[in-house]
């Protein structure tokens, strides 16, 4: 009878030890609430093993005790410190769940949401609620762009000046565009009265520029051409007997003959008001000083602009 209480003594200290060993470490501080005055932690797995051989007196069920306890003591140490380790470092993705429930471990330190950030951190204590919640968006708008496209085949045909208008089908394909003749050293001109898109702000000085590409084909020649855009903004009671000050030019080289050609754009600039804001605007293209010896084809102008009104 001795020799076999010796051997299941002996059973039950090796299970411990392979029990104990793996889980305790010499800087993981256990509760054992059996018997709590003879395991200390903090002295590493041999010596909490050694304390809780030498105090197994209960047999087989002192042993199952000790493990449940231990078991769920653990457990509750490691959920805590998860937690709070998880908290310090909440990312996006928790912060309404946060927010939403008692603050029991106040977070500090930034919070990074994409281009959002929190700029005054938060902050609580157990048992209340998470106080002092805000953030500035920093996120920097998106700039939209929108074009009106100005085809030679709807412009107005000025009594004085006109570019000679006519319609063209290539030879192979049959393919057909209208434009408008300006010869060099000329004076034609072409406008369009258009009403410029609801999104655009005349009164933006900034974002309210526009600029404008040229699409044209050379029939003959090389050299450069410089195509112009004038125009002006008329609000209500305004006189339409008006100047049309220049907007913006672009200068293009001949490239390859009967090809279409798409001028760089002109430098962004206001469209003037004859009055004070407005929307209906006035367009005239024309031709300057270049040095294309030659007819230019002008086949259409596109127009670009920033949409800064919402809605």
């Amino acid at each position: 009878m001795i020799n076999v209480a010796i051997k299941k003594l002996i059973i039950n200290i090796i299970i411990i030890s392979i029990f104990i060993t793996p889980i305790a470490s010499a800087d993981t501080a256990i509760v054992a609430p059996y018997p709590p005055s003879n395991i200390t932690g903090g002295s590493g797995s041999e010596n909490m093993t050694m304390n809780m051989t030498s105090n197994m007196t209960a047999g087989t069920n002192g042993l199952d005790n000790m493990t449940m306890n231990m078991t769920a003591n653990m457990t509750m140490n490691l959920t805590s410190n998860m937690t709070q380790n998880m908290t310090q470092n909440m990312t996006a993705v928790d912060l309404i769940s946060y927010l939403a429930r008692n603050g029991s471990f106040p977070m500090t330190g930034n919070l990074t949401m994409g281009l959002n950030y929190i700029t005054n951190l938060l902050s609580g204590s157990s048992g209340s609620s998470v106080v002092n919640k805000s953030y500035t968006d920093t996120k920097a708008p998106s700039t939209q762009y929108a074009y009106i496209t100005l085809m030679v085949g709807s412009a107005m045909i000025p009594t004085t000046n006109p570019a000679n208008m006519d319609q063209n089908e290539t030879t192979t394909n049959k393919n057909n565009y209208i434009y408008g003749d300006f010869t060099a050293g000329g004076s034609e001109n072409l406008q369009w009265i258009v009403d410029m898109p609801a999104d655009w702000n005349i009164s933006d000085t900034t974002n309210g520029k526009i600029s404008a590409n040229f699409s044209w084909v050379p029939t003959t020649g090389t050299g450069t051409v410089n195509w112009t855009l004038s125009g002006i903004a008329f609000p209500d009671n305004t006189a339409i007997d008006t100047t049309l000050p220049l907007i913006g030019y672009s200068v293009d080289t001949v490239q390859t003959v009967n090809y279409m050609h798409v001028s760089p754009p002109t430098t962004a600039a206001v469209i003037t008001s004859a009055g004070t804001g407005g929307n209906t605007v006035i367009f005239k293209a024309a031709r300057s000083t270049d040095t294309l010896a030659a007819t230019a084809r002008l086949l259409e102008v596109k127009i670009k602009y920033i949409k800064t009104v919402s809605g």
